[in-house]
């Protein structure tokens, strides 16, 4: 027989693999940084993982304010949600130096796009 693995099965393992990790290590909960949390699958594992208080501080990342209004308007509170563009290096490392995580969940799945437009140093920026 072959075994479907749904996205919702996928995403209650993780929840659960995070879940029985960390009632091995400590009773804090903990901090988890969710890449992609205004897309379709970071969303479903941040709210997932929003559900287990007791066990986890998740941090939405999302790329732009309008994600970050979007899961405001859906009830996430303010404190949950930080516009952060995974493709800049020292957004990431600023963030990760002021507030130190436990967990990084990667659920980014949409590929930037160069805009045409080059750095001072010759890079190409994203959009």
């Amino acid at each position: 027989q072959t075994m479907h693995i749904t996205k919702s099965w996928a995403l209650s393992l993780a929840a659960l693999s995070l879940t029985a990790t960390h009632a091995l290590s400590t009773s804090t909960p903990k901090k988890v940084v969710v890449t992609g949390a205004g897309g379709q699958t970071g969303q479903a594992l941040f709210r997932k993982l929003l559900t287990y208080p007791d066990e986890f501080t998740p941090i939405g990342f999302v790329r732009t304010p309008e994600s970050k209004q979007s899961l405001l308007d859906s009830g996430i509170p303010s404190g949950s949600i930080a516009v952060v563009d995974v493709t800049d290096g020292p957004a990431v490392k600023a963030f990760l130096t002021s507030s130190p995580v436990d967990a990084f969940c990667i659920c980014t799945s949409g590929k930037p796009a160069p805009t045409g437009v080059m750095t001072e140093e010759g890079k190409p920026v994203f959009g």
